[in-house]
């Protein structure tokens, strides 16, 4: 029989051995049990995936920040993979990082089957501002009194087509705000480029094909054939290509006013050409979203709103001509009111991402640098204590005193671009409000059939749906008409 001979020293070292197997396993088992901030959170569901499945169960990042601030309060961390995030839905957090433009390009990996890596969206350093800048467009008053004369055509268009529908008739309204979104967005960007239905047909069902599969990466859904994908990619590609060089040419020649011309200003600057393509395909494709949606819940909640629709057709019947006026749209108060709350109530864009190359502080809490802050605009909007019954649509709220209007922070509507200081002179806000007078100065509008008034928003995008599905109403003529359709 061997002798086994075991001294103090071995058993000390098989026992810090197994100590440490048992801690890395907990470690491997419970990754979340030690946290790396000192800021209120849930632990990691995941050592490698962080929260993405707690996320996933929530349905979107949009339900998930509404589900965390709810549990853990105004400022909360979270881990998405391996990156730690911060969101906070406080307005006091919200200024100093009013001016700060570097977007945590990893939340717009998906996106990049679509726009590529070149997108301002991965812009980091001083290159962000300058991209920004030229992104940013400045809407003049010459170039707004353009681009309103167009908008009011296509709203012109939108109403006659309406029109000569039988009464009653249900109209898919999403489909239709999307039409005209498209059609509105290529003005603003490309000018008169797309001025076919054709050419705009075509550029729709080649980026819808795209989007569709953007969404279902971030879905984790099946996709499509690689070769059926990288066909429309390219074409998709080609088309706005093409959009470029003839704007180019059109610059050369005369003044334009179209929002590519500032990027094209850029050109010689610090833009390649893939940048400039990668931007203008962002644009376009954060511009349509915006556009539907801004649409799309404005005409629902006037449709739902008796009292609204018919105060707003009130305000209007005092308009001579509207072809006269589409400039000056924002000097009806109460116009401006709807869209506002539109907006508000629908907690259309859910949050501000931003991050800087330094250190900073959220309530005493350390956040390194690098560190993606979420801005958890959907949250604000619906806090009590800064609305008085938030889930209730009421544009009279932006209708009192300047002593009593909210803190302009509590409405941050463009988390991508545009002034959040004037949202009005929006480009986006005029296509909508002229969209809104030319319907309502001829038409009434309703829920159709047996559509309900309660709709379970579609989060699926960056921006709120109303729905996954779609709206239908139906028009009416009003009794009594201020202008006649089709007349100047």
């Amino acid at each position: 029989m061997l002798d086994v001979h075991i001294s103090v020293t071995g058993v000390a070292i098989l026992a810090i051995i197994l100590l440490l197997v048992l801690i890395g396993l907990l470690f491997y088992l419970y990754p979340g049990s030690t946290r790396l901030t000192t800021i209120p959170g849930p632990d990691a569901s995941d050592a490698k995936e962080g929260n993405l499945s707690d996320l996933e169960r929530s349905g979107s990042l949009h339900e998930y920040l509404r589900e965390l601030h709810c549990e853990f309060g105004d400022v909360v961390a979270f881990r998405l993979g391996p990156k730690l995030v911060v969101s906070t839905c406080d307005l006091k957090h919200f200024a100093p990082r009013s001016q700060v433009f570097e977007i945590p390009g990893f939340l717009f990996d998906d996106w990049k089957l679509l726009v590529g890596d070149q997108s301002f969206l991965f812009a980091t350093g001083l290159n962000v501002f300058k991209r920004r800048d030229f992104l940013e467009y400045k809407v003049k008053s010459v170039a707004r009194e353009e681009h309103a004369k167009t908008f009011r055509s296509l709203s012109k268009e939108l109403v006659q087509k309406w029109v000569k529908l039988p009464e009653g008739e249900h109209i898919p309204l999403t489909q239709h705000m999307r039409g005209l979104a498209m059609k509105g967005v290529c003005s603003m960007m490309f000018g008169d480029h797309f001025s076919s239905n054709e050419q705009i047909i075509k550029l729709h069902k080649t980026w819808e094909l795209c989007w569709t599969e953007v969404l279902a990466i971030s879905k984790k859904e099946p996709t499509k054939e690689s070769k059926e994908i990288k066909k429309a990619v390219k074409e998709l590609r080609e088309i706005f290509q093409d959009a470029i060089d003839s704007q180019w040419k059109k610059q050369k020649r005369s003044s334009s006013l179209s929002i590519i011309d500032g990027l094209l200003a850029a050109s010689n600057d610090i833009l390649s050409e893939e940048q400039m393509l990668a931007d203008v395909i962002t644009s376009f494709s954060i511009g349509i979203q915006i556009t539907t949606a801004v649409l799309s819940w404005m005409m629902y909640f006037i449709a739902t709103n008796e009292k609204t629709q018919k105060k707003l057709q009130q305000n209007l019947s005092d308009v001579k001509s509207l072809d006269l006026m589409p400039d000056t749209i924002f000097d009806n108060r109460f116009m401006k009111a709807v869209l506002k709350e539109s907006v508000r109530c629908s907690e259309m864009f859910s949050m501000v991402a931003r991050q800087q190359d330094m250190d900073t502080t959220i309530d005493e809490h350390v956040v390194e640098k690098n560190t993606p802050v979420i801005e958890a605009v959907s949250v604000a909007m619906k806090l009590e204590k800064l609305w008085t019954s938030p889930c209730l649509f009421d544009p009279s709220r932006y209708l009192q005193k300047d002593t009593d209007l909210p803190d302009p922070l509590t409405f941050i509507p463009f988390a991508f671009a545009g002034s959040r200081r004037q949202p009005q002179e929006s480009l986006v806000y005029h296509l909508a409000a002229i969209t809104a007078a030319s319907v309502f100065s001829d038409l009434s509008v309703s829920l159709a059939g047996s559509e309900s008034d309660f709709l379970e928003p579609s989060y699926e995008s960056f921006v709120a749906m109303p729905t996954k599905d779609e709206i239908w109403i139906a028009v009416s003529k009003r009794s009594q008409n201020v202008e006649s359709l089709g007349t100047g």
